[in-house]
């Protein structure tokens, strides 16, 4: 449960040298919303408005990247492929859809002990990914900084962040999908194929609650009822692979079908939330 909501709210140090200009912040304390939660809302809310500012002057790239915070970047940033949604306004599905792989490369490897913990993000093999994390930092500080007691079991929580990309691939509001067709998937037919994915979201030119509707019980009630397969059974396809160990050889035809693209060139846009 801790991997499956990391995405929304991952733990990560304030700058002591320069800390926020917020009330309430507290630098010697791990960010967490749990733990300041005035802090983290009053960032929150920065990054909206800075994001917001930088699409209209800086269109065409991320609006936050290594650097800034880990808050600013998953949910507005270069880091959006987290939640399923591209990194901006303009980004191909095609692209969206090579940072998830990555993303879920590493996750697999983590879930799988296949990737170590202890070794710098960099150091690991996957290229595409080093530019995301260039510092020293490993898998132990990017998913548990200051939450000590989660360290032991650090390939639960990537499976559980890797189920959360899974799992927003489903709303409305991180992507658009194609009916389903009631398809085998084509490189793992004991596996039903999900509706195919038309366009990428991209988050900084939402409206917070209009996309906040479609991550709801009730959205996904209306899912589980209405789509097969559903997101939850997705979620189960993918627990059956880590249950087997599957190598990430095999975990990845399952990704290719639960994330296939009906154009992959359609480029990424806030879709109908933005009043």
């Amino acid at each position: 449960m801790y991997g499956v909501r990391w995405p929304d709210d991952p733990p990560f140090a304030l700058n002591r040298a320069s800390p926020p200009r917020i009330a309430d912040c507290d630098p010697s304390v791990t960010l967490r919303s749990t733990a300041q939660p005035k802090c983290w809302k009053g960032l929150f809310s920065d990054a909206d408005k800075t994001a917001k500012q930088r699409m209209a002057s800086r269109p065409g790239e991320p609006a936050f990247g290594p650097g800034d915070y880990l808050l600013y970047r998953s949910h507005f940033g270069d880091l959006q492929f987290f939640h399923s949604m591209a990194a901006y306004d303009g980004e191909t599905a095609a692209e969206t859809q090579q940072r998830m792989r990555m993303w879920a490369q590493f996750l697999w490897g983590v879930a799988t002990k296949s990737i170590p913990t202890d070794h710098f993000i960099r150091t690991l093999g996957i290229a595409p990914l080093t530019p995301y994390f260039p510092g020293d930092m490993t898998a132990t500080n990017l998913f548990a900084t200051g939450i000590v007691e989660v360290r032991n079991d650090l390939d639960q929580v990537a499976l559980g962040v890797l189920l959360h990309m899974l799992q927003d691939s489903f709303s409305q509001a991180h992507a658009g999908r194609a009916p389903e067709s009631g398809a085998a998937c084509e490189r793992m037919a004991r596996f039903a194929q999900p509706g195919k994915i038309r366009q990428f979201y991209s988050y900084a030119g939402q409206v917070g609650s209009l996309h906040d509707h479609e991550d709801t019980f009730k959205a996904l009630g209306l899912q589980t009822l209405q789509v097969s397969p559903s997101v939850v059974d997705a979620s189960r396809a993918l627990l059956t692979l880590w249950k087997e160990n599957a190598p990430w050889s095999e975990a990845e035809k399952y990704f290719d079908c639960a994330f296939a693209l009906e154009t992959p060139d359609a480029p990424a846009g806030p879709g109908p939330f933005t009043h």
